[in-house]
């Protein structure tokens, strides 16, 4: 490659150029950003797995999925359903802020119990994750 075609390939990938850089240092330069991409996509790639839903009964049949979201990585959205009286509760740990009811706001990484049906519907939206188990 000459070098107007390194420097349209680097600026393409967001690398700000220097004007003095060799074909070397370019190539290097796109290299480490692409190596960098990779490392980045592969580990939201990962982040973005799915976790395993809480389940309150193990025939119970799967939440019903109403769509997904856009992107590279598409989620299911399910629907969300009310608690029911007296439903169990577990454990989650949110990844976002959440408001349980207006004017009430609870911070991303605190550990709250929620009903099995609404921990369920946070941990597939990948809002919240089961915690740890706890130390003894």
């Amino acid at each position: 490659m000459n070098k107007a075609e390194l420097v349209e390939r680097a600026t393409a990938l967001g690398i700000d150029v220097d004007g003095r850089w060799s074909n070397e240092r370019l190539q290097q330069e796109i290299q480490q950003k692409e190596a960098a991409q990779a490392n980045n996509e592969a580990s939201s790639a990962t982040e973005n797995a799915t976790p395993a839903p809480v389940v309150s009964d193990p025939d119970a049949p799967p939440p019903e999925v109403v769509g997904v979201t856009p992107g590279p990585t598409p989620t299911s959205l399910v629907k969300s359903e009310p608690p029911k009286a007296n439903e169990k509760k577990a454990k989650v740990v949110l990844k976002v802020d959440y408001w349980p009811e207006e004017d009430k706001r609870i911070k991303a990484g605190e550990t709250i119990e929620l009903p099995v049906s609404k921990a369920r519907e946070m941990i597939l939206a990948q809002k919240a994750e089961q915690p740890l188990p706890e130390a003894e």
